[in-house]
């Protein structure tokens, strides 16, 4: 892909649509992000600010509820027929033989019938899943930016010292510590939200995010804006939320709240208060989910970040070879001593 481009035409934008690296980023990207903000729109409040909306969000939130209790149900199930230790029987050859075979009809009899289930409600889903590829598609046609998700960083100080964090914080010290203004945080999303016409996800992170003062704030501004499409919080845990922050989050119609699971790290040394934050954030019906609970969940590490020696070629290369979906956001406040001066915000989009 050329370093600028002129999309100003349709033709234009038709060309990019033949690019493998322009659908992976911004089409296909655009797509999962606007399947995501549809299994997490908190619908229960929308139809309470909008009852008219109840006629066609009712029929989602019931489709929405039932894939979430198979695919609750059926995991758990799935993984305890896995383990269940054989019974203390008298062994022969033919004993081992029979617990599988009972396995299998006990698999029969509960996993299989939530894996139908919920087979068939994609199915119902694939109609809606295809209305909104033709609907980025088409939007894009027509000149507009839709952003699919941005990282946007309220602080590098962390209630953790994670020695491989992916957020990179275990490279911040105290004397090159990052925590924004509020003023410069609300700044720097009104630049963004002026070049862009949406945004399908964004996600608040730190270090621990819980730990900026005016949290609730930046809900509410990103709550306010109808460009932002969902946006989530994600917390280690260590810090319950202040009072002014879950009533933000509570009056939120697209918020909800990603809660990392650490009880595996193996010298975790700090308190995690999960089950009470689950608690809290039920009580008031604050949409949100714990991470990393999975059976198969375990620490890795990520690898070591150092200069390979590639030029500039090989770096934008090995940037638009990658798949992630990293686009972190910070305001300018710290950035000059670290980087060399300048604002960290520096959009060249489509018109």
């Amino acid at each position: 892909m050329p370093n600028s481009l002129d999309l100003s035409t349709l033709s234009a934008r038709l060309k990019l649509l033949k690019h493998p690296t322009f659908k992976q980023r911004y089409i296909y990207r655009n797509i999962a992000k606007a399947t995501q903000a549809f299994l997490w729109a908190n619908y229960k409040a929308k139809i309470a600010s909008n009852p008219i909306s109840a006629i066609y969000l009712v029929p989602l939130l019931i489709l929405r509820k039932a894939l979430y209790i198979l695919e609750s149900k059926a995991a758990p199930l799935h993984a305890k027929i896995l383990s269940c230790p054989m019974p203390k029987i008298p062994t022969n050859a033919q004993k081992p033989m029979v617990w599988v075979f009972v396995k299998a009809i006990l698999w029969a009899m509960l996993v299989l019938p939530c894996c139908v289930c919920k087979s068939l409600l994609c199915a119902l889903l694939a109609p809606l899943s295809g209305i909104m590829r033709a609907r980025i598609y088409a939007r894009f046609l027509l000149g507009k930016v839709d952003m699919p998700y941005f990282e946007l960083v309220l602080t590098t100080r962390c209630t953790l010292r994670c020695e491989s964090c992916n957020n990179l914080m275990q490279y911040f010290d105290s004397k090159t510590a990052y925590t924004c203004t509020l003023s410069g945080i609300q700044s720097t999303l009104e630049a963004l939200l002026e070049r862009v016409d949406s945004i399908y996800w964004v996600r608040i992170i730190g270090g621990e995010p819980l730990l900026f003062k005016d949290i609730d704030t930046v809900v509410e501004i990103l709550d306010s804006s109808s460009k932002v499409k969902s946006f989530d919080i994600v917390t280690n845990a260590t810090i319950i939320p202040k009072p002014r922050l879950l009533e933000a989050l509570q009056a939120s119609s697209k918020c909800f709240v990603s809660i990392s699971d650490y009880t595996k790290s193996p010298n975790l040394s700090v308190k995690l208060h999960i089950q009470k934050l689950q608690d809290l954030l039920s009580a008031r019906k604050i949409p949100h989910s714990v991470l990393w609970q999975e059976a198969t969940a375990a620490w890795f590490s990520p690898g070591q970040i150092y200069k390979r020696g590639r030029d500039r070629q090989g770096i934008e290369a090995n940037f638009r070879s990658c798949l992630m979906p990293c686009v972190s956001v910070m305001s300018h406040e710290g950035i000059p001593k670290l980087i060399g001066g300048g604002n960290l915000l520096r959009i060249r989009l489509f018109g």
